[in-house]
Order: structure tokens, then C-alpha cells, then sequence
């Protein structure tokens, strides 16, 4: 089929399956599938993923995705999260590994939460959970606040966490860093030191339009400057212990 779809067109590609997921810009109307947005028609496997990319600034919510949520307050036993969409998503007290009543994550209103959507209806909240398909958090959950958080446009954040990317791969391989990328646009990086974690950020900024040959070359080129840096730095301590003793 065509790699290009207008809203409205159907999609008659995609397996009548129970594990197939509808992802942003597709859904079910009388048993078909319908493109509600025009782009590119995209898909992924492991789970079955079927999605429409298009440059879009707010998030629409969509299942099994990885987002960045801002914890806004507290419902019943729920916790109100921005996740960047048209209304606050839900996330369950009890949406952790092994939560319970007295053993749970405790947020404060304006701290950060790597979650996935469990539920994502036109009619409904968005429903948030951190736990991963194995019963474990596979890497949800809290996000600290010693981390750099910053947007992306939201095709790019799709673009990174594609298999053939290898913007976080090059960067990973001379830097130590931990970083959450959510699907609503929202990336978090925390590095062994702030020149190191601002050094990832903006990598992953203006990499948005670079070919993965460009990319690579701009980790060399940050990887030369990051040992400069720390070459000067022992250059200066030597320099100072030199003083200290005469």
C-alpha cells in the first residue's frame, strides 16, 4: 500500500490480530482501520506496532507507548500527570512492580515519571503503568531530579528510538549517561557531570535533521572535545598542586 495516507483513507494492510497495536493517527471504526491524520505510514514489530508520522506538536496518546509524564497531583488513589496531550493522564498508585498500600512510589507534584500508556481512548483518560510486558519495571519509574530534561519535536523522538539509529549507541560508547526518551517529545539525560550531560542534550537537539553518517560524525567531534576538556582540567590541577608546594 501506499506509504502516504490522508485522513480518512483506510488501511486495510494492517493483520486482523489481537496483538497488533493501533499507534497515533489509526483507529477502529466498524471493524475497519482508519487513518485519522495524514504522513508516512509506519510499522514495527515485537510487539506489532502501526502508526502515522506527521509533524505534530501536541502528544496523542497512544498504546504500549514509553512517555515522560509531570506529576500534577494526586485523585483517589491516582496520580494526575501531564503528558503533554489535551488532557492529564492517570497513573494508578498500585502501577508499580510489587506495589502496595504500605510498599508504593511516593511522587511529589512537579517530579518526573517514565511511564507507558496502558489505556489511550478518544473517550476515556489516558491510563499510564510502569510496568514492563515481564512484570518488572523494565527501566519505568521515577526519574530523578538531578537529570537535564528538555523537548524534542515528536517525529525526531520516534526517529532516535528506532533500531537504526545509533545516535545513543555512539553516544554511549565514550560517555557514561543515563537518558529516558518518551514518545511524547520529552527526553531526560543525566551525565556524570553537567558538561557531559548538556554534551548529550544538545547532540540529541541538533541531530533532528543530520543523516546517521552526520550523526556519527558529530560524536566523534563531541568525543575529541569532552577529552580536550579533561586533559585541560588535569593540566590545571597539576598546575595548582605545582603553586600549592612552592
Amino acid at each position: 500500500m501506499a506509504d502516504i495516507l490522508i485522513a480518512g483513507d483506510y488501511v486495510d494492510s494492517i493483520p486482523n490480530d489481537k496483538n497488533v497495536v493501533l499507534g497515533p493517527g489509526l483507529r477502529k471504526v466498524e471493524n475497519r482501520i482508519v487513518a485519522c491524520k495524514s504522513g508516512k505510514f509506519k510499522s514495527r514489530d515485537n510487539p506489532p506496532i502501526f502508526w502515522i508520522e506527521a509533524c505534530q506538536k501536541q502528544y496523542i496518546p497512544a498504546q504500549a507507548e514509553e512517555i515522560i509524564g509531570i506529576i500534577q497531583g494526586r485523585i483517589d488513589d491516582f496520580y494526575k500527570v501531564d503528558i503533554g496531550s489535551s488532557e492529564s493522564a492517570l497513573l494508578s498508585f498500585f502501577a508499580f512492580p510489587g506495589a502496595t498500600k504500605k510498599n508504593r512510589p511516593i511522587f511529589k507534584e512537579g517530579e518526573l515519571v517514565y511511564a507507558k500508556v496502558l489505556l489511550a481512548s478518544k473517550d476515556m483518560e489516558p491510563e499510564l503503568v510502569c510496568i514492563s510486558g515481564d512484570g518488572k519495571s523494565g527501566g519505568l519509574g521515577q526519574l530523578s531530579d538531578d537529570g537535564f530534561l528538555f523537548r524534542i519535536p515528536i517525529n525526531h523522538a520516534r526517529r532516535i528510538l528506532r533500531k537504526e539509529s545509533n545516535l545513543i549507541k555512539n553516544l554511549g560508547k565514550e560517555m557514561k549517561f543515563e537518558a529516558a526518551i518518551g514518545l511524547n517529545g520529552r527526553v531526560w539525560v543525566r551525565g556524570k557531570n553537567t558538561q557531559q550531560t548538556l554534551a548529550v542534550a544538545n547532540a540529541i537537539t541538533t541531530s533532528e535533521r543530520m543523516s546517521e553518517e552526520e550523526i556519527n560524525d558529530m560524536c566523534e567531534n563531541i568525543f575529541d572535545s569532552v577529552s580536550g576538556m579533561r586533559k585541560e582540567n588535569v593540566i590545571d590541577d597539576d598546575d595548582v598542586a605545582m603553586e600549592e608546594n612552592t
